[in-house]
């Protein structure tokens, strides 16, 4: 069909609208790791780069999706808008993408779990999950583009009933491994958090992080149910694949933006910069003042401490120097 189509439904605005704002959101997410990982003097790793694939792949998805609804009259089925050879070959492009991003976001996020939780469980099973989401999703793929040939006959749904099994069969596998594996994925950390030596607030803030990562189950779950109960129009659905994965990298990001809150300070080499006892007496003492010409070492400033708890009249600045100087 020669042009776009024009948007019909108030569904159609509505889902070009939202998939914009998730593209926004997923690259946002990324970009903003790439800049905590700048403010920490932190080198890019496999997490990282694994999030940038899932991110392109994403974009790559709602590309699809709007042009499913522009070209392909996707939100029009049963109308003269609607084009079957179109929206069929988009079909195939958009559960690949899923697929693909779905995974990568998985395969980042289990990385970042490799790094920080150094327990025998999350050592094991982080690369065995890893290992066999690759293979369901490379053995999805392979199969999905080999079950019918030539792929023309699928384009133009000159599919065989038994062809339809087979591929109705493979969808179910497909959905099935995604949200069993989102479910893995979003558990695997939760026993090794709750050994954590941290007070009660900050372990329950850090599981909550962790946590969203539930989202992207309950998103599949939803998109599983639409898509197969659903018989008229699956934009919906095909949306939904691509909330999914942006809802896996905005989970996959949120742990690493701790620097962008202003509270550490990093050396060049990524490591914290921790000010001694002494140091933040000093900052945290209206009373002291050492300037830049000051003598006093660790043990004059420990010195000072003792006597200012003793007497809390001001000091000049002047004398504090000398006082420092004498007692080095």
């Amino acid at each position: 069909m020669a042009g776009t189509i024009p948007i019909k439904t108030a569904l159609q605005s509505s889902i070009i609208g939202l998939t914009i704002v998730f593209s926004i959101l997923a690259l946002t997410a990324v970009v903003l790791r790439v800049w905590a990982k700048r403010i920490a003097h932190r080198a890019l790793g496999w997490s990282d780069f694994l999030i940038f694939g899932a991110c392109g792949f994403v974009l790559g998805l709602f590309a699809i999706v709007l042009a499913m609804i522009y070209y392909g009259g996707e939100g029009l089925r049963g109308t003269e808008y609607y084009d079957k050879y179109f929206m069929n070959r988009a079909d195939l492009v958009v559960v690949s993408l899923w697929l693909i991003s779905c995974c990568l976001c998985k395969l980042s996020i289990l990385c970042l779990y490799y790094q920080i939780f150094k327990t025998t469980s999350v050592m094991i099973l982080a690369p065995a999950v890893g290992i066999v989401s690759v293979i369901c999703v490379l053995g999805y793929i392979i199969t999905n583009l080999t079950l019918i040939r030539p792929l023309a006959r699928y384009f133009s749904a000159m599919v065989s009933d038994e062809e339809m099994d087979k591929l109705t069969k493979l969808s179910i596998f497909g959905d099935a491994y995604n949200l069993v594996t989102d479910v893995v994925v979003f558990l695997l950390p939760l026993p090794a958090m709750a050994q954590l030596q941290m007070n009660r607030r900050r372990k329950f803030s850090l599981i909550a992080v962790f946590a969203i990562g539930f989202g992207s189950c309950l998103i599949n779950l939803a998109r599983t149910v639409i898509m197969y109960t659903t018989d008229t129009d699956y934009l919906i659905g095909h949306f939904l694949d691509g909330v999914e994965p942006t809802v896996g990298i905005i989970a996959a990001c949120i742990p690493t933006l701790h620097p962008l809150l202003g509270r550490s300070k990093y050396s060049q080499t990524g490591t914290i910069q921790r000010p001694s006892a002494q140091q933040r007496l000093v900052d945290n003492d209206p009373y002291l003042e050492v300037g830049s010409g000051s003598h006093a070492d660790e043990s004059s400033l420990a010195s000072l401490h003792v006597h200012r708890l003793e007497d809390r009249t001001p000091w000049p600045s002047s004398g504090l120097r000398d006082g420092a100087a004498s007692s080095c």
